[in-house]
């Protein structure tokens, strides 16, 4: 694995990218509900990247695309991690770990980093806490159709 490299999301990756997206997110179906995950979150992330205020980025290692993110800055130093995925063959190798910190070093300004998963998919609870150095705010149990654990990281 070399370095991460992040390049923007563009009409000339985004079909794969949401690709590799659906993908990863059909490895977590069993665990969360239908209510929660989209049939197609290359879909989401297509619909996602048409807002102005969001930034998406491509991770490749090397020549390959592994992954991507949807980030939302906002104007208090803040940011939410909004969609966060790699390819479903290389989940396990690292490769979320070093992503989360290309981002993080992409983005110092950003002081407050916010980000939500279900609960009931403790590999990600266990990524954000264990490997990002996230903390669980808030287990949110209200108006959701299962629980999700909110984050949030302090820099």
């Amino acid at each position: 694995m070399s370095a991460l490299i992040l390049k923007p999301i563009t009409d000339g990756n985004l079909k794969y990218m949401c690709d590799i997206c659906t993908a990863s997110f059909e490895t977590q179906r069993k665990k969360v509900s239908k209510k929660l995950l989209s049939e197609n979150m290359g879909n989401e992330l297509e619909e996602m990247i048409k807002e102005p205020e969001v930034e998406s980025w491509a991770f490749y290692d090397g020549g390959s695309l592994i992954g991507g993110a949807v980030i939302r800055k906002n104007h208090d130093a803040s940011g939410s991690l909004e969609l966060f995925f790699i390819s479903a063959d290389k989940m396990g190798a690292g490769y979320g770990t070093k992503a989360w910190f290309a981002l993080e070093n992409k983005y110092p300004e950003i002081k407050l980093w916010k980000t939500v998963t279900p609960y009931n998919v403790k590999g990600n609870v266990a990524f954000y806490v264990k490997h990002c150095g996230f903390r669980i705010t808030k287990i949110k149990t209200n108006d959701v159709p299962e629980p999700i654990c909110e984050f949030e990281k302090q820099l």
